[in-house]
Protein backbone atom coordinates (compact mmCIF):
# COMPACT_ATOMS: atom_id res chain seq x y z
CA UNK A 1 0.00 0.00 0.00
CA UNK A 2 1.46 3.35 -1.09
CA UNK A 3 1.59 5.87 2.05
CA UNK A 4 -0.12 9.29 2.16
CA UNK A 5 3.19 11.04 0.92
CA UNK A 6 4.36 8.06 -2.04
CA UNK A 7 2.22 8.31 -4.70
CA UNK A 8 1.81 5.41 -6.70
CA UNK A 9 4.63 4.88 -9.00
CA UNK A 10 6.81 7.92 -7.30
CA UNK A 11 10.18 7.20 -6.28
CA UNK A 12 10.90 7.22 -2.52
CA UNK A 13 12.47 10.96 -1.84
CA UNK A 14 16.53 11.14 -1.54
CA UNK A 15 17.86 11.82 1.74
CA UNK A 16 18.35 15.06 2.57
CA UNK A 17 22.12 14.92 2.51
CA UNK A 18 22.16 12.96 -0.58
CA UNK A 19 19.83 15.59 -2.47
CA UNK A 20 22.44 18.04 -1.71
CA UNK A 21 25.32 16.63 -2.77
CA UNK A 22 23.95 16.00 -5.69
CA UNK A 23 22.97 19.77 -5.89
CA UNK A 24 26.82 20.64 -4.56
CA UNK A 25 28.12 18.43 -7.53
CA UNK A 26 26.55 20.21 -10.05
CA UNK A 27 27.61 23.68 -9.05
CA UNK A 28 30.80 22.76 -7.66
CA UNK A 29 32.85 20.97 -10.01
CA UNK A 30 36.12 21.12 -8.17
CA UNK A 31 34.91 19.15 -4.94
CA UNK A 32 33.45 15.97 -7.63
CA UNK A 33 36.21 13.62 -5.84
CA UNK A 34 35.03 14.34 -2.62
CA UNK A 35 31.28 14.40 -3.48
CA UNK A 36 31.66 11.50 -5.64
CA UNK A 37 33.71 9.40 -2.65
CA UNK A 38 30.88 10.60 0.09
CA UNK A 39 27.58 9.40 -2.38
CA UNK A 40 29.39 5.86 -2.63
CA UNK A 41 30.20 5.61 0.58
CA UNK A 42 26.51 6.27 1.78
CA UNK A 43 25.49 3.71 -0.15
CA UNK A 44 27.83 0.99 1.15
CA UNK A 45 26.66 2.46 4.50
CA UNK A 46 23.06 2.00 4.08
CA UNK A 47 23.95 -1.27 2.93
CA UNK A 48 24.72 -2.87 6.13
CA UNK A 49 23.09 -0.23 8.41
CA UNK A 50 19.98 -3.02 9.67
CA UNK A 51 22.50 -5.43 10.44
CA UNK A 52 24.90 -3.77 12.53
CA UNK A 53 24.90 -5.20 16.06
CA UNK A 54 24.49 -2.58 19.41
CA UNK A 55 27.10 -2.90 21.48
CA UNK A 56 27.32 -4.31 24.44
CA UNK A 57 27.09 -1.04 27.03
CA UNK A 58 23.34 -0.16 25.35
CA UNK A 59 21.30 -0.78 28.56
CA UNK A 60 24.59 -0.74 30.68
CA UNK A 61 23.60 2.83 32.40
CA UNK A 62 25.06 3.05 35.59
CA UNK A 63 28.73 1.54 33.35
CA UNK A 64 27.85 4.53 31.63
CA UNK A 65 27.03 7.39 33.74
CA UNK A 66 30.20 5.94 35.65
CA UNK A 67 32.54 6.45 32.93
CA UNK A 68 31.68 9.97 31.84
CA UNK A 69 32.10 10.56 35.62
CA UNK A 70 35.07 9.70 35.48
CA UNK A 71 36.03 11.59 32.63
CA UNK A 72 36.34 8.46 30.46
CA UNK A 73 34.81 7.58 27.35
CA UNK A 74 31.39 5.91 27.44
CA UNK A 75 32.55 3.32 24.63
CA UNK A 76 35.65 0.63 24.55
CA UNK A 77 36.75 -1.49 21.92
CA UNK A 78 35.39 -4.62 23.67
CA UNK A 79 31.99 -2.84 23.87
CA UNK A 80 31.24 -3.43 19.96
CA UNK A 81 29.72 -6.54 18.95
CA UNK A 82 31.99 -6.84 15.24
CA UNK A 83 31.13 -9.32 12.67
CA UNK A 84 34.92 -9.49 11.09
CA UNK A 85 33.60 -10.83 8.44
CA UNK A 86 31.58 -7.54 7.39
CA UNK A 87 34.67 -5.51 9.30
CA UNK A 88 36.84 -6.61 6.23
CA UNK A 89 34.09 -6.35 3.37
CA UNK A 90 33.64 -2.61 4.96
CA UNK A 91 37.71 -1.83 5.22
CA UNK A 92 38.34 -3.27 1.65
CA UNK A 93 35.84 -1.34 0.17
CA UNK A 94 36.34 2.16 2.04
CA UNK A 95 40.23 1.05 0.96
CA UNK A 96 39.30 0.79 -2.87
CA UNK A 97 36.75 3.90 -3.04
CA UNK A 98 39.53 6.10 -1.29
CA UNK A 99 42.19 5.11 -3.76
CA UNK A 100 40.13 5.39 -6.59
CA UNK A 101 39.42 8.73 -5.72
CA UNK A 102 43.20 9.38 -5.33
CA UNK A 103 42.45 9.92 -0.99
CA UNK A 104 44.66 6.74 -0.90
CA UNK A 105 48.10 6.19 -1.84
CA UNK A 106 49.06 2.60 -3.14
CA UNK A 107 51.51 1.77 -0.81
CA UNK A 108 48.67 2.90 1.86
CA UNK A 109 46.35 0.98 0.23
CA UNK A 110 48.41 -1.97 0.03
CA UNK A 111 49.29 -2.16 4.02
CA UNK A 112 46.11 -1.70 4.76
CA UNK A 113 44.93 -4.95 2.48
CA UNK A 114 47.67 -6.38 3.63
CA UNK A 115 46.19 -6.03 7.46
CA UNK A 116 42.91 -7.48 6.21
CA UNK A 117 44.42 -10.54 5.28
CA UNK A 118 45.75 -10.97 8.26
CA UNK A 119 43.14 -12.58 11.09
CA UNK A 120 45.72 -12.06 14.02
CA UNK A 121 47.00 -8.47 13.11
CA UNK A 122 43.49 -6.63 12.44
CA UNK A 123 41.92 -6.86 15.76
CA UNK A 124 45.41 -5.39 17.09
CA UNK A 125 45.48 -2.79 14.92
CA UNK A 126 41.70 -1.86 14.74
CA UNK A 127 42.49 -1.62 18.40
CA UNK A 128 45.48 0.54 18.31
CA UNK A 129 43.25 2.47 16.12
CA UNK A 130 40.32 3.26 18.28
CA UNK A 131 42.44 4.07 21.05
CA UNK A 132 44.11 6.59 18.93
CA UNK A 133 47.55 5.17 19.11
CA UNK A 134 50.09 7.64 17.49
CA UNK A 135 52.11 5.41 16.11
CA UNK A 136 49.16 4.32 13.68
CA UNK A 137 49.78 5.19 9.46
CA UNK A 138 47.32 7.95 9.43
CA UNK A 139 47.23 7.21 5.71
CA UNK A 140 45.78 3.66 7.08
CA UNK A 141 43.76 5.21 9.56
CA UNK A 142 41.04 6.22 7.29
CA UNK A 143 40.31 3.10 5.55
CA UNK A 144 39.60 2.08 9.36
CA UNK A 145 37.94 5.62 10.05
CA UNK A 146 35.33 4.50 7.51
CA UNK A 147 35.60 0.64 8.01
CA UNK A 148 34.09 1.33 11.32
CA UNK A 149 31.85 4.07 11.02
CA UNK A 150 28.60 1.87 10.79
CA UNK A 151 29.51 0.24 13.87
CA UNK A 152 30.77 3.90 15.29
CA UNK A 153 27.70 5.74 14.81
CA UNK A 154 24.89 3.02 15.61
CA UNK A 155 26.34 2.64 18.75
CA UNK A 156 26.39 7.01 19.23
CA UNK A 157 23.20 7.07 18.13
CA UNK A 158 22.16 4.22 20.76
CA UNK A 159 23.68 5.79 23.62
CA UNK A 160 23.61 9.28 23.15
CA UNK A 161 19.43 8.81 24.03
CA UNK A 162 20.29 7.33 27.32
CA UNK A 163 23.27 9.85 28.65
CA UNK A 164 23.44 13.45 30.20
CA UNK A 165 26.30 15.01 29.18
CA UNK A 166 25.89 18.17 30.97
CA UNK A 167 28.81 17.40 33.32
CA UNK A 168 30.99 16.33 30.00
CA UNK A 169 33.17 19.22 29.68
CA UNK A 170 36.14 17.87 27.03
CA UNK A 171 36.62 18.28 24.03
CA UNK A 172 37.23 14.56 22.84
CA UNK A 173 33.72 12.78 22.12
CA UNK A 174 31.97 11.33 25.04
CA UNK A 175 31.09 8.33 23.25
CA UNK A 176 34.39 7.09 21.35
CA UNK A 177 36.87 9.09 22.60
CA UNK A 178 37.65 10.63 19.12
CA UNK A 179 38.36 14.34 17.76
CA UNK A 180 35.85 16.89 16.90
CA UNK A 181 35.67 16.91 12.61
CA UNK A 182 32.82 19.77 12.53
CA UNK A 183 31.36 22.59 14.67
CA UNK A 184 27.66 23.88 14.88
CA UNK A 185 27.06 27.21 16.64
CA UNK A 186 23.72 28.01 17.53
CA UNK A 187 21.52 30.18 20.07
CA UNK A 188 22.29 27.28 23.36
CA UNK A 189 26.11 27.43 21.79
CA UNK A 190 28.09 25.76 20.80
CA UNK A 191 28.25 21.48 19.62
CA UNK A 192 31.23 19.95 18.48
CA UNK A 193 30.63 16.78 16.14
CA UNK A 194 32.71 13.65 16.51
CA UNK A 195 34.32 12.73 13.08
CA UNK A 196 34.51 8.66 14.00
CA UNK A 197 31.20 8.13 15.28
CA UNK A 198 29.05 11.67 14.54
CA UNK A 199 28.20 11.92 18.33
CA UNK A 200 27.63 15.88 19.07
CA UNK A 201 28.13 17.72 22.20
CA UNK A 202 28.41 21.20 24.10
CA UNK A 203 31.61 22.44 24.54
CA UNK A 204 32.44 25.84 25.60
CA UNK A 205 32.01 28.42 22.82
CA UNK A 206 35.10 30.55 23.92
CA UNK A 207 37.88 27.46 24.03
CA UNK A 208 39.73 26.00 21.93
CA UNK A 209 38.68 22.06 21.39
CA UNK A 210 42.11 21.40 20.56
CA UNK A 211 44.37 22.90 23.03
CA UNK A 212 41.39 24.33 25.43
CA UNK A 213 42.97 27.91 25.44
CA UNK A 214 40.28 30.70 26.03
CA UNK A 215 42.06 33.77 25.09
CA UNK A 216 40.60 36.10 22.81
CA UNK A 217 43.77 37.10 21.54
CA UNK A 218 44.60 33.60 20.34
CA UNK A 219 41.73 32.97 18.37
CA UNK A 220 41.22 34.01 14.10
CA UNK A 221 37.61 33.42 12.61
CA UNK A 222 37.16 33.55 8.40
CA UNK A 223 33.81 32.64 7.11
CA UNK A 224 32.44 31.86 3.51
CA UNK A 225 30.50 34.30 1.27
CA UNK A 226 27.69 33.23 3.21
CA UNK A 227 28.60 33.49 6.72
CA UNK A 228 26.78 30.56 7.06
CA UNK A 229 30.21 28.57 7.31
CA UNK A 230 32.79 29.36 9.39
CA UNK A 231 36.41 28.97 10.49
CA UNK A 232 37.76 29.44 14.37
CA UNK A 233 41.28 28.83 14.51
CA UNK A 234 44.09 28.88 17.36
CA UNK A 235 47.04 31.12 16.77
CA UNK A 236 48.21 28.93 19.88
CA UNK A 237 48.33 25.57 18.94
CA UNK A 238 47.78 26.31 15.06
CA UNK A 239 44.73 24.24 14.71
CA UNK A 240 41.06 25.00 13.76
CA UNK A 241 37.70 23.64 13.38
CA UNK A 242 35.16 24.52 10.96
CA UNK A 243 31.54 24.47 11.41
CA UNK A 244 27.74 25.82 10.81
CA UNK A 245 26.24 28.64 12.38
CA UNK A 246 22.75 27.14 12.43
CA UNK A 247 21.05 30.62 12.91
CA UNK A 248 22.38 32.09 9.87
CA UNK A 249 21.71 29.41 7.63
CA UNK A 250 18.10 28.54 9.00
CA UNK A 251 18.96 24.93 9.19
CA UNK A 252 20.74 22.39 11.53
CA UNK A 253 23.71 20.13 10.32
CA UNK A 254 24.05 17.59 7.44
CA UNK A 255 26.45 15.28 9.09
CA UNK A 256 26.98 13.88 5.63
CA UNK A 257 27.16 17.23 3.98
CA UNK A 258 28.73 19.92 5.22
CA UNK A 259 32.00 18.67 6.33
CA UNK A 260 32.19 18.28 2.25
CA UNK A 261 30.74 21.51 1.44
CA UNK A 262 33.31 23.26 3.36
CA UNK A 263 36.39 21.99 2.24
CA UNK A 264 37.53 25.04 0.33
CA UNK A 265 37.59 26.49 4.17
CA UNK A 266 39.94 23.84 4.98
CA UNK A 267 42.09 24.72 1.71
CA UNK A 268 42.19 28.22 3.38
CA UNK A 269 42.91 27.28 6.93
CA UNK A 270 45.89 25.37 5.30
CA UNK A 271 46.96 28.22 3.58
CA UNK A 272 47.20 30.31 6.64
CA UNK A 273 49.10 27.66 8.37
CA UNK A 274 46.61 25.97 10.58
CA UNK A 275 46.20 22.25 10.62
Amino acid sequence: MNGPFSPAGSAPAEPRDIAALRRLRATTPDLAPAIDFQLAWLQTERRVDARVPLPRTVGADALCASRLAAGARVLEFDDLVLDWSDVRRLCGQAADLLRRADFLEPASEAAALACLRDAGALPIELRRWFDRDADVDPSVSQVWTFGLRPYLTRASAALLQRLELSAWHSASCPICGGDAEFAAWAAAGRRLICGRCAAQWPYAADRCPHCADGRDADRQSFSDPSRAYRVEACTRCRRYVKGLDEERAGRGVLIAYDPIATLPLDAAAHQLGFE
